[in-house]
């Protein structure tokens, strides 16, 4: 879809810089650009007191205009209208982009007296819009994706208009995996593979929520760019990151180290710190250490490969891992493959002798626990004489 530039809103700052709003109207062709005067322009995240650090942080853009003469009030926005991304929104300070979103309709907000008037406008950034997407299965529920291309797929469905990155600033490796020593492009989430299956019917706003707390990391907007960085790695010495182009495929724009760091000064005499209007001092208080002990307990399920989905050999006739197979005469027994299902099945067949499956084998091969199923101890052992074939 195709925006025109439609509405221009700007402020000088006190160090002289000016930040404007920059709103494009879907399929607006048209040259006249109707410029508002601002009275505020606040960014700010969307967090709750109860939860003040989630995964997603998500952010809004809320801006007043006034609103003084009889075009001002012919030329404002639509905001009855019911497409949520009709009004594509650009923050920017001088050329620097700070933030991209959509005019959000539902919290707009005009006052109604006589003179001189202001109206209130909310941009979100449009990641709660995820909420209400569904995974897209694709393919086989039984095959694996990418988390990274979920992660893609689900930045898609935003519908930002402009071309789209995300930054992985998160180091953290399993055994086997490429490290940033092979590479300074090589990050968790490209290297991690997940079943379909576990997705399906989940929001992917959820999907990403839980990779995000697979290794504690947050995921927010910066600069336009969406970024997934790591809270336990915010003051190692060396930060690394992936930047990645979303476009139609997984395509690294670049990657390397952060040098975004801001060394503070201890204070000192003499030791004076200036203060230029773009920095921002955080206080909080300390966090609350509490522990909670509870008794806790699942579902016994011990069954070492209940599916049958890991097979031994290449070819027919197949095995599967933690079953074991006592053949006599001319007796058969192998896995029956169905990869659109969720499980597989054992044929068995008794010809001139006996074919015996059982989960317990005599030895040499010993489990360290008994299988169990609802708590109960399981010696599983399917039998089949030369009488009937199962």
């Amino acid at each position: 879809m195709a925006y025109g530039l439609r509405y221009t809103i700007s402020q000088i700052l006190r160090n002289e810089n000016t930040q404007t709003i920059e709103i494009y109207e879907q399929d607006y062709v048209d040259d006249i650009v109707k410029t508002y005067t601002p009275s505020e322009i606040v960014l700010q995240p969307n967090s709750s007191e109860e939860y003040p650090y989630p995964s997603i942080i998500s952010s809004q853009l809320n801006f007043t205009i006034i609103l003084e003469t009889e075009d001002d009030y012919d030329q404002f926005p639509d905001v009855l209208s019911k497409n949520d991304r009709k009004y594509w929104v650009v923050y920017k300070e001088d050329s620097t982009v700070i933030w991209r979103g959509f005019l959000f309709n539902d919290y707009s907000q005009i006052g109604f007296s006589t003179g001189i008037n202001q109206a209130s406008l909310v941009c979100i950034d449009a990641i709660s819009f995820l909420e209400d997407q569904v995974y897209i299965v694709a393919a086989s529920i039984n095959t694996t994706q990418q988390w990274i291309e979920i992660v893609f797929d689900a930045l898609r469905l935003l519908g930002y208009p402009e071309d789209l990155y995300l930054v992985i600033a998160c180091s953290f490796y399993a055994e086997g995996m490429l490290n940033r020593g092979n590479g300074s492009y090589n990050e968790p989430f490209s290297q991690i593979y997940q079943y379909r299956r576990d997705f399906v019917g989940v929001s992917y706003y959820d999907i990403i929520e839980n990779m995000l707390r697979t290794f504690n990391c947050r995921m927010y907007q910066s600069n336009g760019d969406w970024w997934i960085t790591s809270t336990m790695e915010v003051a190692a010495p060396t930060r690394y990151y992936t930047k990645y182009n979303v476009g139609s495929a997984i395509t690294i724009d670049s990657s390397g180290y952060l040098d975004n760091v801001i060394n503070i000064a201890p204070y000192e005499d003499g030791n004076v710190h200036f203060i230029d209007n773009s920095q921002t001092k955080i206080l909080r208080k300390g966090f609350y250490n509490i522990q909670l002990r509870n008794r806790y307990s699942s579902p016994i399920n011990l069954i070492h490969n209940a599916d049958l989905k890991t097979v031994i050999g290449t070819v027919p006739p197949l095995g599967a891992i933690g079953w074991f197979t006592t053949l006599t005469g001319t007796a058969t027994a192998y896995v029956i493959e169905y990869p659109d299902d969720q499980f597989n099945s054992y044929y068995l067949s008794a010809g001139t002798g006996d074919a015996i499956l059982q989960i317990l084998a005599a030895g040499p091969l010993f489990y360290n626990y008994t299988p169990y199923v609802g708590g109960f101890p399981l010696n599983c052992l399917l039998y089949t004489s030369d009488a009937a074939d199962e």
